[in-house]
């Protein structure tokens, strides 16, 4: 655990998951979990034995499944914008299957761990900003639709910090899947423009960054929609857009997760940014059709 700032911590030890800490004498504010059950455990105890304070929230950044698969050891409260809280209300009281076997495969964990992880839904929700205050401290929750429709920024003013969940990731393919691509790359401008407060860059995946690192979020994005809508113009199916897999890859050649499963989840992404351009030009009903 490294101290970035006055009492605000974060961990990259846990597979490729960077999960943050804030602390305050009147408790600690965790951003995210570990994949591993395991692991997620370990974090927690550490967390006890370092911090007096107990833990008064977790703030998850997104639904997936390796953030939030283990929210329910953190045994707190649970923060979320109000997308997250309801994906993960469909998910139901416990995580279904393909959501544990995927986070097992990517991490090479044993699935057995996994079958039994109940959901924790959040018991704080917002829509666009909350704010938490911890004695003097306040955390800013920034509503930011980017890899998933409730992605959420965790913004420390007094010390110009931000945590970007997965809007921010380096070294690795951002994951597309469940993307707004259009909201994302809007979202990333503003990021990297000298009046947008924070200095320092927490990502979601990978060590801390600069706002002119993240940069290589934004070309990858622009180059997968580029490749997509050039499937799509020329009125070829999605079932084309898997030619563009290779190409993907070499991209950031060194991903740290297994290539198979790597393989599966691009195809997804590329499914998806062919559906955002099909659905932009699906036409809308007028109100006399309605």
């Amino acid at each position: 655990m490294k101290e970035i700032g006055p009492d605000i911590y974060v961990e990259t030890a846990y597979h490729d998951v960077t999960l943050g800490v804030i602390a305050a004498e009147e408790g600690i504010v965790c951003v995210d979990s570990p994949p591993s059950p395991a692991d997620a455990r370990e974090w927690v105890d550490h967390l006890r034995a370092t911090f007096r304070p107990p833990i008064r929230y977790l703030i998850l950044t997104d639904h997936n499944g390796d953030r939030a698969v283990n929210a329910h050891v953190f045994d707190t409260r649970v923060v979320a914008h109000a997308e997250t809280q309801t994906r993960l209300q469909e998910y139901g009281p416990e995580f279904p299957p393909p959501v544990m076997e995927s986070v097992a495969a990517r991490y090479g964990l044993a699935q057995s761990e996994f079958y039994t992880a109940p959901v924790t839904q959040p018991q704080v929700s917002f829509t666009e900003r909350a704010d938490i205050h911890l004695g003097e401290r306040e955390i800013t929750l920034l509503h930011t639709p980017s890899a998933t429709p409730g992605s959420t920024w965790v913004y420390i003013s007094e010390e110009e910090l931000l945590f970007t969940g997965d809007s921010v990731v380096i070294g690795q393919h951002p994951p597309l899947a469940e993307a707004d691509s259009k909201s994302w790359l809007d979202a990333l401008v503003r990021l990297r423009r000298q009046r947008f407060p924070a200095k320092i860059i927490v990502p979601g995946r990978g060590p801390l960054c600069s706002k002119s690192e993240t940069e290589p979020v934004s070309d990858y994005i622009r180059m997968v929609r580029r490749r997509v809508y050039s499937v799509y113009r020329a009125g070829r199916p999605r079932a084309d857009t898997t030619a563009l897999i290779p190409d993907l890859l070499a991209a950031f050649p060194d991903t740290p997760v297994p290539e198979e499963w790597l393989q599966r989840h691009l195809k997804t992404d590329l499914d998806h940014i062919y559906d955002e351009y099909r659905a932009a030009d699906s036409p809308r009903p007028c109100w006399s059709q309605l």
